[in-house]
């Protein structure tokens, strides 16, 4: 009799417990499989589609794509949203290079990110990008030439006294080499620089392209075909604008070295479809404390040739 008493208060303790056992504690008890794209998949022409199933008391989803390896490979992208599809967009598409990819999903409670489940692999293997750059605003090909015009005036003060200078004179900026690998072309200059190209190269340059971007002002990647930002104040970065059949780029930086001192850099292109720079323009002016200078330069299109033959020249250009 006292063994049945014992099984009967042990029986009682545990159904006292097993509802504190079955309380959510938001853990995840069910992992979101991956759906689409299966293991393996190759995209060629487009973009990846990735879907996944939802995921019970999730708030929304991470999802992460790194090259060759989840951990330790170099990160494509990562984002968070709400929706189980995720589109890879155009643009990232068009200049990812071709390789191996993982890719998972982790559900997101609360504020925590719980756990990568599954994992998954893709290639991107596009074919080869044609490149013509003769019908874009940055026409590029070996020994093409643009020779301009160049106007140069400023002034210097310290406490010594002042002056000024105001000078022309002709520079030919020549394609003098390039190198391409997979979808990534390089150009590499002489005799001179285009303002939205390296920041302040004088004696050359080089010029990368990324199969539809292009690299300007060393730091911003853009399409061949960029979209108008409209104007832009000091240091509110790139400005793009289109003036009839022109393309218009200019960055202005304002720098602050103390409570006297600054200095102020603009540089500006216009460009024309199958052309090129048609005209570009530098500043540079500092301001201190009993001393300053302005330097500023103004190139002028005079001639672009080709393979030899001089297909633009200036109005009033003989």
């Amino acid at each position: 009799m006292k063994r049945n008493w014992a099984y009967l208060i042990i029986a009682v303790l545990i159904m006292s417990i097993l509802p504190y056992c079955e309380e959510d504690t938001g853990e995840p008890t069910e992992e979101p499989l991956l759906i689409e794209p299966q293991d393996s998949t190759v995209f060629a022409l487009e973009p990846p589609l990735f879907i996944w199933h939802s995921y019970s008391s999730a708030e929304g989803y991470v999802i992460h794509i790194s090259k060759d390896d989840f951990i330790l490979g170099e990160l494509l992208l990562e984002d968070t949203l709400e929706d189980t599809t995720y589109s890879m967009p155009e643009n990232v598409f068009e200049w990812v290079l071709n390789g191996d990819y993982i890719w998972s999903v982790a559900p997101l409670i609360g504020s925590d990110r719980v756990g990568w489940w599954e994992f998954r692999s893709f290639s991107i293997d596009k074919p080869p990008l044609e490149l013509s750059l003769d019908s874009t605003y940055f026409p590029l090909g070996l020994d093409y030439e643009w020779t301009y015009e160049r106007h140069s005036w400023g002034s210097h003060y310290d406490i010594e006294g002042e002056y000024e200078w105001d000078e022309i004179d002709t520079i030919t900026i020549t394609v003098a080499d390039s190198t391409r690998e997979e979808d990534t072309w390089v150009f590499y200059l002489e005799g001179g620089a285009f303002r939205d190209g390296t920041p302040f190269s004088y004696q050359g340059d080089t010029i990368h392209i990324f199969r539809t971007q292009i690299l300007v002002f060393g730091n911003y990647k853009i399409p061949l075909l960029p979209q108008a930002t409209g104007p832009k104040q000091t240091n509110e970065g790139l400005e793009v604008i289109y003036e009839k059949d022109t393309l218009c780029l200019a960055l202005k930086e304002w720098y602050s070295y103390g409570p006297v001192s600054d200095q102020t850099y603009i540089r500006s292109t216009s460009r024309l479809k199958g052309v090129g720079v048609i005209r570009q323009f530098y500043e540079d002016s500092y301001s201190g404390h009993c001393c300053g200078d302005e330097q500023n330069i103004e190139d002028r299109l005079l001639y672009f040739i080709k393979d030899g033959d001089t297909i633009w020249k200036c109005e009033d250009c003989p």
